[in-house]
C-alpha cells in the first residue's frame, strides 16, 4: 500500500492511500485492519477484480467502483462519510475510469480519478487533468525513480510528465 498526505491548502490535508489488490476478496481483513488504524480520508483500490454483483462495503466510507466483465481489473475510490464526494464521469470512454470530486470547506474542489490501462493519448489527457486533480493508479509504469529494475515506456511518459510538471509521485516502496 501507498500512503500519502495531501498537505495543500486546496486538498485540505487529506490522507489518501493507493492499494493494488490483486483481488480484493482475498485482502479485505487486511483492508479493514489497515482502515482501523490509519482512518485514511480517501482509499483507491486498483485491480479489485469484483463482478458487479459483489459486494465491496466498509462502514463510513462511501464507495465508487468501476468493475470489469472480461479480464481481471476494476478499481474502486473509497471516500470517508464526512468529505463531500460525488460520482464524476469519466472525461473518455475509451479506458476504465473512476473518477470522484470532492467539495472542500474552503470552497475548493479537487478530482480524484483511477484510471485502469490506457493509451499513450489517454494518459497524456489524463496527465493534463492531474495538474488539477490526482490521478492515482496502477499505470503500469516501471521506472528507476521509484521502482527497481529498468524503465518501461510507460515510466519514461509519466517520468518525464512528473518532472516537466512539478507533480507528485506516490508509489509503492
Amino acid at each position: 500500500m501507498s500512503t500519502g498526505t495531501f498537505n495543500n491548502s486546496s486538498c485540505n490535508n487529506l490522507q489518501t492511500v493507493s492499494f493494488n489488490t490483486g483481488g480484493i476478496k482475498s485482502k479485505f481483513k487486511e483492508l479493514k485492519y489497515f482502515i482501523e488504524e490509519k482512518q485514511p480520508d480517501i482509499i483507491v483500490l486498483q485491480e479489485t477484480h469484483l463482478n458487479p454483483g459483489d459486494k465491496l462495503t466498509v462502514p463510513n466510507y462511501t464507495t465508487y467502483r468501476s468493475d470489469r466483465l472480461t479480464h481481471r481489473a476494476g478499481g474502486a475510490v473509497l471516500i470517508e462519510s464526512s468529505i463531500n464526494p460525488h460520482p464524476t464521469p469519466a472525461s473518455t470512454s475509451t479506458f476504465e475510469n473512476t473518477a470522484v470530486s470532492i467539495d472542500l470547506p474552503n470552497n475548493n474542489s479537487f478530482t480524484i480519478s483511477s484510471p485502469g490501462r490506457i493509451d499513450t493519448q489517454d494518459r497524456n489527457n489524463l496527465f493534463d487533468f492531474a495538474l488539477k486533480g490526482i490521478a492515482v493508479g496502477d499505470f503500469n509504469a516501471k521506472h528507476p525513480a521509484w521502482s527497481q529494475g529498468r524503465s518501461n515506456n510507460n515510466g519514461s511518459i509519466s517520468h518525464n510528465h512528473i518532472a516537466n510538471n512539478n507533480l507528485v509521485l506516490l508509489a509503492p516502496l
